[in-house]
């Protein structure tokens, strides 16, 4: 098939991708030739994983597998489609690959485990390209929800999913809401290539659709936290989750009253008008000696960020407070959402926040997607939720090095301090 372009789109990512070309022949040689310097840069630039290089695949045979012709078959909204969400997109925004590109590189990722992940890239791209649009496959099956346990040995990094404009106001708050997600598959496609374009090491460690638990489905209040809690004092294998996902699927057909809480860090702590050394000082010897666990283990993390609050303060009030979860935090069963909120509002006031003035409470509409910087933000719940009316994502990697979670506290510490 030659080129023929009808497209103008088509033809704008085209030059964008390949510079100019004055007849298809120099457009096909163009395209072909530029796919593994397109790979191979896309690795040194952090796009993509050191899996996708020559030493797992045959580069040159996949590029002279390509067919631009295929581009043919796709319509004016499927191309401006995969321009706006899936096509790669370096620093400044220009984007680095072609529609066949793209279906080569998603061959690959699903290629990757494979025999010979040559020949089954091959085969998968012959089904892609021909498709006529942009394939949407459930990225995962559905046993990933409701089954508590971590999902690292079946999801992949988001590195090489594809591109997502990242809104200002998550680069400057650390939490967004997305409109208009299909489900909660898509949710998980949306968030790997927001993920992605925001540069972030880490996969898809969990997903339920929450409440799952019969003590938190029974509260109507989760105080303030770190998803799974940070490890904050260095010691070997220890989980990060860098990110939340939370989605409202567009099969709701009644109102949600509950409400995600969302706290930003920056400044929180700055009318103490302490050092980021000082605030890392006590937050380490508080966790070093009362971080979350149970009787005779201390897991070095925390996650209610009252107990964050708890460690500048010269009389700590809850280093007992070791084994709670986040929806057993002040007395909940007996008293209600209201009081427990109050309770919180109070230990927060004891130490100089007003937490009516910093809180934001989203509820989100069918069809929205939260996401959160699990380092930025903390976050809760207030609300009664039904069961299993929200699907929930964690985001992160399986361990951390030492110096990486020296990194993360200090991160945190200078935010809070301002």
């Amino acid at each position: 098939m030659g080129i023929a372009v009808t497209h103008t789109k088509l033809d704008q990512i085209y030059r964008e991708v390949l510079g100019d070309f004055r007849d298809d022949k120099e457009f096909l040689w163009k395209h072909r030739g530029g796919f593994v310097h397109f790979i191979q840069m896309a690795i040194a630039e952090g796009h993509l994983g050191p899996e996708y290089a020559r030493k797992h695949f045959k580069l040159e045979r996949l590029s002279y597998a390509l067919e631009p012709g295929c581009d043919q078959l796709l319509t004016n909204e499927t191309v401006a489609n995969l321009a706006e969400h899936d096509l790669l997109r370096d620093a400044d925004g220009q984007i680095l690959e072609t529609p066949q590109y793209y279906w080569m590189r998603r061959a690959m990722a699903d290629s990757l485990h494979s025999p010979n992940p040559t020949r089954e890239a091959l085969k998968l791209y012959e089904v892609y390209s021909t498709a006529g649009e942009v394939v949407r496959e459930k990225p995962y099956g559905e046993g990933i929800f409701n089954n508590q346990r971590l999902l690292f040995d079946v999801t992949r990094p988001v590195a090489g999913a594809g591109s997502r404009e990242i809104p200002d106001h998550y680069r400057e708050h650390g939490w967004v809401v997305i409109d208009n997600v299909a489900d909660e598959f898509e949710a998980i496609r949306v968030q790997e290539n927001f993920l992605n374009s925001a540069g972030v090491r880490t996969q898809l460690a969990k997903a339920d659709q929450i409440p799952v638990c019969d003590d938190i489905v029974a509260t109507s209040f989760q105080v303030l936290h770190f998803d799974m809690g940070h490890p904050l004092v260095e010691s070997p294998g220890q989980l990060f989750v860098s990110h939340v996902g939370i989605y409202l699927p567009k099969t709701i057909d009644y109102e949600v009253t509950a409400a995600t809480r969302v706290v930003e860090l920056p400044g929180l702590l700055g009318h103490l008008h302490e050092s980021p050394e000082t605030v890392e000082s006590n937050l380490t010897n508080y966790v070093r000696r009362y971080g979350d666990g149970w009787t005779g283990h201390n897991s070095l993390r925390l996650a209610a960020f009252v107990r964050f609050l708890d460690a500048m303060s010269e009389k700590p009030e809850l280093t007992q407070e070791v084994d709670k979860t986040v929806g057993q935090w002040f007395g909940t069963e007996r008293s209600g959402e209201d009081e427990a909120y109050r309770q919180e509002a109070d230990f927060f006031a004891k130490h100089g926040i007003a937490l009516d003035l910093v809180e934001h409470q989203v509820r989100l509409a069918p069809g929205q997607l939260l996401i959160l910087d699990n380092s930025r933000v903390v976050h809760g719940r207030i609300g009664k939720r039904r069961e299993k009316e929200l699907f929930n994502y964690m985001w992160g990697v399986p361990t951390l090095a030492s110096e990486e979670i020296a990194l993360l506290r200090a991160t945190i510490c200078r935010q809070v301090a301002g």
